[in-house]
């Protein structure tokens, strides 16, 4: 049987290795805002950015946002990366699409300010990102 990994524990491994290194700091983007029990519902500010990458952070004085994803999601992307690049959200049929627009559109904008940005989904690819290996 394959082991199937949740995207919540490849974010946790790598916030881990990154918090570790020297001259890094970063953080989870909480941008989906939060279930409150009491009135059973979920509250997003409106100041929360769709899109925003699950980690965010600085090292070595360069600005990062990396978006963790599991490696079955990541397939999903490569294989449809010029559709999602390339058609207008309105025309995206799934919300998978177009929730993967958002987040192409967000690191868009990271890269244009002088950042990086990318999809992960291991720590072998963080590493590549910063450039350890």
């Amino acid at each position: 049987m394959t082991k199937i990994l949740k995207e919540s524990l490849i974010e946790e491994e790598i916030l881990y290795y990154l918090n570790s290194l020297r001259d890094s700091f970063f953080w989870k983007n909480i941008s989906g805002g939060f279930f409150d029990g009491k009135t059973m519902r979920k509250h997003v500010s409106k100041f929360a950015l769709q899109g925003g990458s699950d980690i965010l952070g600085f090292y070595k004085n360069q600005f990062y946002a990396l978006e963790v994803k599991t490696p079955t999601t990541i397939k999903f992307y490569e294989t449809n990366r010029k559709k999602l690049k390339e058609t207008p959200s309105f025309l995206l049929r799934s919300k998978k699409e177009k929730h993967f627009k958002k987040q192409i559109e967000f690191q868009i904008k990271v890269r244009e300010g002088g950042g990086n940005a990318a999809f992960v989904s291991s720590l072998k690819d963080v590493k590549k990102i910063l450039e350890i290996v």
